[in-house]
């Protein structure tokens, strides 16, 4: 698990990136989700 510390001395280029792809994630796991709720 990385410490609050080292996360915050990345490069904002990466943590935009990594919150991009968290976003994204969670986007596509909302949708799948209410496409099975959809097909019940």
């Amino acid at each position: 698990m990385l410490e609050p510390e080292s996360v915050i001395g990345l490069p904002y280029s990466f943590r935009a990136a990594v919150r991009q792809i968290v976003f994204i994630f969670v986007d596509d796991v909302v949708g799948y989700i209410e496409n099975k709720m959809d097909a019940i």
